[in-house]
């Protein structure tokens, strides 16, 4: 729930990046459902899951998808020279966009930088791309060793996963062996139970026969 109101409080913010942190890949699902729902209605909802191979050109490539944005470059510089000249274009349309960025720690930091050149550009300015970076905890490092010192750095939600199968599995078993050792606690009570009363019956034939025999003994010597 916690997640979800920084979430939205993110999206109506002037911070161009956020950065969700967590190794639970079934809680990020429903949270980026969420930033889809909770963003503009009017922003175009981009989507890019991180592979190390990838190279800078890639966020013109998607940008160019939806607009009128095409460019080849050779170097990081010229890169971002595209990655401005995107920006500038989505300022003059009036355009937005909301990209979601998966798997960002597999990312190479050549994109890193592009990521946060875009971001740059941004700062106290109206946001026409909004970055949602999502990954494992060692993408917060390489964000914050990129980013220049005089912006503030993106805010960070770290997830609060709920219990996965593993837990819930340790759970049934700990019941289980509950369940299991109250049985056999009460199978071994019953056990020693029936055991003392075998030995008690046991013990009363053994006294009757002895007075029996005794019985027979003591008629045996006064004859």
């Amino acid at each position: 729930m916690q997640d979800a109101v920084e979430l939205k409080s993110f999206l109506h913010s002037p911070k161009p990046m956020l950065l969700i942190i967590g190794k639970t890949g079934g809680h990020k699902t429903p949270l980026l459902s969420k930033a889809i729902a909770f963003s503009d209605p009017n922003h175009m909802v981009l989507r890019l899951k991180g592979r190390s191979n990838l190279a800078p050109s890639i966020l013109t490539t998607l940008f160019s998808k939806h607009w009128a944005i095409q460019a080849t470059q050779s170097s990081d510089e010229e890169s971002h020279k595209t990655l401005d000249h995107a920006l500038n274009c989505l300022y003059a349309q009036n355009q937005t966009c909301l990209l979601l960025v998966e798997q960002a720690h597999l990312l190479p930091i050549s994109i890193l930088t592009a990521l946060c050149h875009l971001s740059h550009q941004q700062e106290n300015k109206s946001i026409c791309v909004r970055m949602i970076l999502v990954g494992y905890p060692e993408v917060i490092s390489k964000i914050n060793a990129l980013y220049l010192e005089k912006f503030s750095r993106p805010p960070v939600i770290y997830l609060t996963a709920p219990m996965n199968a593993t837990k819930k599995w340790d759970r049934y078993w700990q019941t289980r062996q509950i369940k299991i050792i109250s049985t056999l606690v009460l199978c071994m009570s019953g056990f020693l139970w029936w055991k003392t009363q075998e030995n008690r019956v046991l013990l009363h034939a053994h006294q009757v026969i002895q007075n029996q025999t005794e019985q027979k003994q003591s008629q045996t010597s006064r004859v």
